[in-house]
């Protein structure tokens, strides 16, 4: 069983933005930062707080083998770039310790980037952010804090001069350095067939639930490579008749998906028409007539409506999607 450990650190935003700043947002021409800009305000309205740092759980499953050597599953929420991998496996990686470092782990609050990054700025420290949700982009700090934690929870960094003088003495040997029998020779072959067979099946199930065409193109090009002159023994020959035949099914395929689609988006826009409308309706009477408690409870609503649509409908074209949010934006100002 792995010892498994979890610890969650708090991850400092560089800057706390006021409703000036927000106001800035949604005065600025990033639409998308307008959006978050007026979701940000909307929650001060409501009495909620801006927040100044993230809650990050940093977990680790550490697996020993009966030689003592160690392999440490390390856990990052978040698309956490390459940076944090080579350090962490820099600082505590030895001969015996090894460590796996995977991101996306339990919750995704934003890109986890490295103090170099944060000062340079770009998309991933900067623009992402906005689109996360976040109110800043992260402090500087925030690289030791998540190595640090990695560390604790990895039982500390290692004497690596004691390390390198302990290998020196007693080098390692390659176990199992003697050729294999031609059984065994045989059996790789034969199993480099059943996984090319095991591809083709999956992507004949694929085809079957009406998995994504394009994505099963992609997958049959790949196959057509791999069974081109593969290292395999068994019958290519029938695994390659069975990738013409899928091939054959695409067409009929990607045109279902294609209708089915536009269906959706038509959908999709006929319901954000709506909510725009409600919205428009709302701002077009008279403002001494307006039973202002009802009609702020509808456009929260709406407002809300409107988010969820977005994040979890179907993509529209941008233009039309523009327009509409610029419609319901303004109906939405007018009040």
């Amino acid at each position: 069983m792995p010892e498994c450990k979890l610890r969650t650190v708090q991850l400092p935003l560089a800057f706390h933005l006021d409703r000036k700043g927000f106001q800035k947002w949604v005065d600025g021409k990033d639409k998308r930062q307008a959006f978050y800009g007026q979701v940000w305000l909307d929650r001060l309205d409501r009495g909620e707080t801006v927040p100044k740092e993230i809650d990050y759980p940093v977990q680790t499953w550490r697996f020993v083998g009966d030689n003592s050597r160690s392999v440490t599953s390390v856990f990052l929420p978040g698309e956490v770039v390459s940076g944090y991998s080579l350090r962490i496996k820099d600082e505590l990686n030895t001969a015996d310790r090894r460590h796996w470092v995977i991101g996306y782990a339990n919750e995704s609050p934003c890109y986890i980037t490295t103090a170099k990054q944060i000062a340079e700025g770009g998309y991933e420290v900067i623009q992402s952010m906005v689109s996360y949700d976040q109110p800043s982009r992260l402090a500087p700090e925030t690289e030791d804090i998540i190595v640090g934690a990695v560390v604790e929870l990895a039982g500390g960094k290692p004497d690596k001069d004691e390390q390198a003088a302990a290998e020196k003495v007693a080098p390692r040997v390659r176990p199992n350095n003697e050729p294999l029998t031609p059984e065994e020779a045989l059996a790789y072959f034969t199993r480099k067939f059943d996984d090319l067979e095991a591809t083709v099946s999956l992507a004949e199930q694929r085809v079957k639930a009406g998995a994504a065409a394009r994505d099963i193109t992609k997958q049959l090009n790949r196959l057509d490579t791999d069974l081109l002159e593969p290292s395999a023994v068994g019958d290519i020959a029938a695994l390659r008749q069975r990738v013409h035949a899928l091939r054959e099914k695409l067409p009929t395929l990607e045109a279902k998906q294609d209708e089915a689609n536009q269906a959706a988006v038509a959908e999709a826009l006929a319901h954000r028409e709506k909510i725009v409308a409600d919205m428009e309706a709302i701002a077009g009477q008279d403002p001494n007539k307006i039973r202002w408690k009802q009609a702020t409870t509808t456009m929260t609503e709406l407002f809300e409506a409107w988010q969820t649509h977005q994040q979890s409908g179907p993509r529209v074209p941008k233009k039309t999607a523009d327009e509409l949010w610029g419609r319901f934006r303004s109906a939405r100002n007018t009040l």
